[in-house]
């Protein structure tokens, strides 16, 4: 301090942090509100059964997502304590998004052969490795991490929600009530996510930068023991843990399914481009924001997003009441594509907060969406493979935008992602048009069978009058 005077304590909130915590509550009342109106309007009615089966993937669901939501806010700030610069930090991302896109693919092909449970007990052991290598203040040990943080991730978003669609399918559930579960996937990993940053913030300010990923650490654990002791296991291939010793069979057949099924190809560009552009926000709300706030509290802002997305997850139940979801979701992408138009044509500090926080509304309607879609459209054989063939166009432009992130402006940065979401609305506009048709056709034949289940009737009352 200079000129002697006593060192002031920041205040908890200054000034400009309690608008943005008015703001978080704005939004909290909102998501009460709307989640009081599903409760009331939910038509769903579920079996004693069906609750258990989803509480038991919702509990491992939830710790797994946890621990992921654990390291994220300290991710970029252990690397600087460790004394890294931005373009070293970069490159360790790029690494992690890179392992996921090459061995994130083949890892997430080996569970639908050799089994959904075996693969979430991987990412189990693979996640927790990583975390170890946090420890260690080694360029080489941190790059370890992050290639094996990048595998994990590639398992986290697939075989997770795989045994899931599997085991729900195969207890004989309604098609219907898997969209309850994915909205329930969606609210609950919005509030894991504001609870673990809360607490990983109190941990890094109580033990330093690499407590949340000793946490992190315990919780992986917890998740994998019960995994391993309670779930059962599922495979893709009929043939189970005895089918050819390597993935690539199950890849050649994933491919030809989405090269030959427009459908489930449609499902591939809205996700990549969908979850690219969500990534690439990802990196960027804090310094479009920064740019009008020099210290902005993350974590309130984090938390409004969070909350915004638990409203998606509510509104998306309600939507799904109200049309197809092939329908609503044309209109939800063209939100988000205009939401995110707002820091190229009307930037500030609030039209940014309100633009950011109606694009994660925008994604808490989109997870459970296209998990639905996908449980729809999407074959069981090979549903792990597909999903992370999925993700490699989603790696590939995050790992495209990333390296050139340092010659990007924010401004063009904002208008390749609206482009992105442009694209997926037109992919979904696309995938409208064949459902629609599809419909049509179905009733069509539908009626045409009751004709001539009509005509059998009439001819056996026939009979049964002659005898």
């Amino acid at each position: 301090g200079g000129g002697g005077r006593p060192r002031v304590k920041m205040p908890l909130l200054s000034a400009g942090s309690a608008n943005y915590l008015l703001w978080f509550f704005a939004v909290l009342v909102v998501c009460v509100a709307v989640v009081l109106r599903t409760r009331s309007h939910d038509r769903i009615t579920v079996t004693a059964d069906f609750k258990k089966f989803q509480r038991g993937f919702l509990v491992v669901y939830l710790i797994m997502m946890a621990s992921d939501w654990m390291q994220g806010p300290y991710v970029v700030a252990l690397y600087q304590h460790y004394g890294f610069d931005l373009g070293d930090i970069g490159k360790l991302f790029i690494v992690g998004f890179g392992s996921s896109m090459v061995f994130g693919t083949f890892v997430g092909g080996l569970a639908d052969r050799f089994g959904r449970k075996a693969n979430c007990i991987a990412f189990g052991v693979l996640y927790a490795a990583s975390c170890l290598t946090k420890h260690v203040n080694d360029y080489g040990v941190l790059m370890v991490g992050r290639l094996l943080g990048g595998i994990a991730t590639s398992i986290l978003y697939s075989a997770f929600e795989t045994w899931m669609v599997h085991e729900h399918k195969s207890n004989g559930f309604p098609e219907e009530w898997l969209s309850n579960t994915f909205s329930v996937m969606t609210f609950g990993n919005g509030a894991v996510a504001i609870v673990s940053g809360v607490v990983a913030s109190f941990a890094a300010d109580a033990g330093g930068p690499v407590l949340p990923f000793d946490l992190s650490f315990v919780m992986l654990v917890t998740g994998t023991i019960i995994v391993a002791t309670k779930w059962p296991e599922n495979y893709g291939e009929a043939s189970g843990p005895v089918a050819s010793a390597c993935g690539f069979d199950n890849f050649r057949q994933a491919w030809s399914v989405v090269t030959s099924n427009e459908r489930v190809l449609l499902l591939g560009i809205i996700q990549s481009c969908f979850e690219a552009g969500m990534y690439i926000f990802v990196f960027m709300w804090s310094p479009a924001m920064g740019a009008y706030d020099k210290d902005i509290p993350h974590g309130i802002i984090f938390a409004s997003f969070m909350v915004c997305m638990m409203i998606g997850s509510n509104l998306f139940r309600t939507l799904q009441g109200d049309s197809s979801i092939e329908s609503f979701l044309r209109f939800v992408f063209l939100g988000a594509a205009f939401a995110l138009a707002i820091p190229v044509v009307l930037p500030g500090a609030h039209t940014n907060l309100v633009a950011f926080c109606i694009f994660e509304v925008a994604c808490g309607i989109y997870f459970p969406a296209l998990g639905t879609l996908r449980g729809k459209y999407v074959p069981e054989e090979v549903r792990a493979t597909i999903m992370n063939i999925f993700r490699v166009g989603l790696n590939l432009i995050v790992v495209m935008v990333l390296s050139n992130i340092d010659n990007m402006a924010t401004e063009s940065i904002f208008t390749l992602t609206t482009l992105l979401l442009a694209l997926a609305t037109l992919a979904q506009h696309r995938l409208f048009t064949l459902s629609a048709t599809n419909a049509t056709a179905e009733q069509r034949s539908a009626s045409g069978l009751d004709a001539g289940e009509e005509v059998d009737e009439l001819l056996s009352t026939k009979a049964d009058v002659a005898a």
